[in-house]
């Protein structure tokens, strides 16, 4: 949406909307707020231009909040709050929690492990008898 062509209406609707973090926003707040008519307000949000900058201005009003609500995390914290202190602690990096996380596969084999039958056997006995002399290490 161009901005030189948003018409006063929508400077104010936008202007109060700026305003978002300070109280609970909502249509009758904004009118209140800006001076503009709720019927008004709602037909400016059918717009999508309208309604993309009017979320972008929004976006910017609880960025603007960010550090307040982050303090108030922080205060939280030391007053001993888990949740909060746990949360501050990822948002800085110190501390993540570890996922588990499962995968589900299939390998498919275009060549066999072994040329032969020979081969198979001659692996399977070399294990075989590595198993068997560290067993008799261990009985020593």
């Amino acid at each position: 949406m161009d901005i030189e062509k948003i018409s006063v209406e929508e400077k104010k609707i936008l202007a109060a909307a700026l305003k978002c973090g300070e109280k609970r926003l909502s249509v009758s707040g904004l009118a209140e707020e800006s001076g503009v008519k709720k019927t008004v307000i709602c037909e400016k949000l059918k717009n999508p231009e309208f309604r993309q900058l009017f979320s972008e201005v929004m976006q910017a009003a609880l960025t603007a909040e960010t550090p307040e609500i982050l303090h108030t995390f922080v205060s939280a914290a030391k007053e001993g709050s888990f949740k909060h202190g746990k949360l501050i602690l990822e948002l800085t990096g110190v501390y993540s929690e570890k996922q588990k996380i499962e995968l589900g596969g299939k390998v498919e084999l275009t060549e066999t492990l072994f040329k032969s039958d020979e081969d198979r056997e001659s692996f399977a006995k070399a294990t075989l008898d590595k198993l068997l002399r560290k067993e008799e290490d261990l009985d020593e």
